[in-house]
């Protein structure tokens, strides 16, 4: 199972199905451990940076680092180290549960199709998929906090993700043409008034870029005529 962090799951679950000791090797708390620092490296990282010394004293102590690496890269062995500890605190038998978790995680309810990603300017669009992508991070490392009980990395992870998520509510009411904050059910947004006048001033703030961006453009086309 050396190729195991380079393949994904189907391609593991065929290996295993063609061979008795691949299929065996599944079975391994460790096979799963280095899965997820190789698959769902940036979530770990993610996650750990939220970790506090506390935190990491529950955990057993503060994470080491290998002071003699013979590999190839002996960087990034010790990083696949650093991340594999991070997930010392789940048990054997639920590692794979929290792989298909991690695998499951998605940025509902916000996606755009084709047709709807036409009614965003430029940036709103490069916006959106910085957001959306961030905003999956931020669940995927929420999803290791809960598997691992720390509460504490969890709250502060919920907190980090309103902005992101207030930010694509209001990009999504400019695609449907909305003045008004929608409310969707966003898992993980505590809806308040306070967070309804947050998204109100983000919605405007979004509305005057649009229209600062529009009048732009058309200042440009003037210009461009007026050079013909």
């Amino acid at each position: 199972m050396v190729l195991a962090p380079f393949c994904d799951w189907s391609d593991l679950r065929a290996c295993g199905a063609a061979n008795k000791a691949s299929n065996a090797a599944l079975d391994e708390d460790a096979i799963w451990r280095l899965l997820l620092a190789a698959h769902f490296s940036p979530a770990l990282r993610r996650f750990g940076a939220e970790m506090t010394s506390s935190d990491l004293e529950v955990q057993g102590g503060q994470l080491s680092r290998r002071q003699d690496c013979d590999s190839f890269d002996c960087e990034a062995d010790t990083e696949r180290q650093r991340l594999q500890q991070l997930l010392a605190d789940i048990p054997r038998d639920a590692l794979s549960q929290v792989y298909f978790s991690l695998t499951k995680t998605t940025s509902k309810p916000f996606a755009l199709q084709p047709r709807s990603r036409l009614l965003l300017e430029i940036h709103e669009l490069r916006d959106w998929d910085l957001h959306q992508k961030g905003l999956l991070l931020q669940r995927q490392a929420e999803c290791l906090a809960k598997a691992l009980h720390h509460h504490g990395a969890l709250k502060r992870l919920r907190a980090s993700m309103a902005p992101q998520t207030l930010e694509l509510l209001a990009l999504q009411a400019l695609v449907e043409g909305n003045k008004k904050s929608p409310k969707l059910d966003v898992p993980g947004l505590d809806w308040s008034l306070e967070t309804e006048h947050e998204l109100l001033r983000v919605l405007e703030r979004r509305s005057a870029r649009r229209r600062s961006f529009l009048h732009q453009q058309r200042q440009f086309l003037m210009q461009d005529l007026g050079m013909r």
